[in-house]
């Protein structure tokens, strides 16, 4: 090892002594079931998804920013929705007619692809987020959609 692995070596080694005895058995435990790799690699995305929500909070509550919907919130929300939860997809974003959403979330349930009509006259109104989640509830699929921001 060299020098800079050793100082690392000692700092994990003494995190690891300055737990409790309880603490200690449940991080053993957790390593009987986990490897270690896998233990950090869901810190480090804990970590990242803390440090992305307190962006979003910036984003909203911080006037220095001067943070709009379309341009900052929504954006930001598009490349993170799994803040609304896991079993969300997203269906499409960035001003799509309801017609195309349409077409991209039967896709999404059926993999048809094909031109989808709408009578209704705000059928050309645009939609900014339209995420689609699935949950299993009595074993089977049930689809739930998420809209924000039509026009």
């Amino acid at each position: 090892m060299d020098s800079s692995e050793s100082e690392s070596l000692l700092k994990i080694i003494g995190a690891v002594v300055e737990l409790d005895s309880a603490d200690r058995k449940e991080f053993a435990k957790i390593l009987e079931e986990t490897k270690l790799k896998y233990v950090i690699t869901t810190i480090n995305l804990i970590k990242n998804r803390l440090l992305i929500l307190e962006n979003l909070k910036k984003l909203v509550f911080n006037d220095d920013l001067k943070a709009n919907e379309r341009d900052h919130l929504q954006k930001y929300i598009e490349k993170h929705y799994w803040i609304f939860g896991e079993e969300y997809r997203m269906v499409c974003a960035e001003e799509v007619k309801f017609e195309e959403a349409l077409k991209r979330y039967i896709f999404l349930l059926r993999g048809v692809s094909e031109k989808q009509y709408i009578n209704h006259p705000h059928k050309y109104k645009e939609m900014d987020l339209f995420l689609a989640g699935t949950d299993f509830r009595d074993g089977r699929p049930h689809n739930r959609g998420q809209r924000s921001g039509a026009d």
